[in-house]
């Protein structure tokens, strides 16, 4: 496994693994009416809602939690070492229909950080990823949807 392997299969195994949150969710399927045709979703689901992939999932639900990749340049701490530090951002857009107070989405936003940061270490292979932090940051009006996103920091040395 290449180390940027590692890097998603520890994030994505650790947010699936620990769900749902404290939203309801009974564990059914949901369905939603997407451009009037109602589709049944069979996600992984982060409380009540789906979890999606930007580079997999073209339809989208009205509500979801949008994973994103965001890797660094790596970088070598010593110029004589082998050794690299792999840094990024993983984050996770939850993407509400309006009609909540900001606080209601932030604090739903809040919980997917602190499930993160309950985690400060993470393997995958024969590899380590440490979560150095989780940032919920300022939530924003995305079409019909307000978004607010997690940015989950973190680093692996390989």
């Amino acid at each position: 496994m290449t180390p940027e392997a590692a890097i998603l299969a520890a994030l994505n195994t650790h947010l699936l693994a620990h769900v749902p949150l404290n939203w309801e969710s009974n564990g059914d399927p949901v369905q939603w009416e997407v451009d009037g045709e109602t589709l049944t979703w069979t996600y992984p689901m982060l409380g009540d809602l789906p979890v999606l992939w930007r580079e997999k999932d073209s339809v989208r639900p009205p509500e979801y939690v949008m994973v994103d990749h965001l890797p660094n340049i790596s970088t070598r701490p010593m110029l004589d070492s082998t050794r690299q530090d792999l840094t990024g951002i993983y984050q996770l857009t939850l993407a509400r229909t309006p009609g909540q107070f900001e606080i209601v989405y932030r604090e739903q936003a809040a919980q997917i950080a602190a499930h993160f940061m309950n985690a400060v270490t993470l393997t995958a292979g024969n590899y380590t990823l440490t979560i150095t932090k989780a940032d919920v940051r300022q939530g924003r009006a995305d079409g019909t949807r307000w978004a607010v996103p997690v940015d989950i920091h973190y680093r692996l040395d390989a």
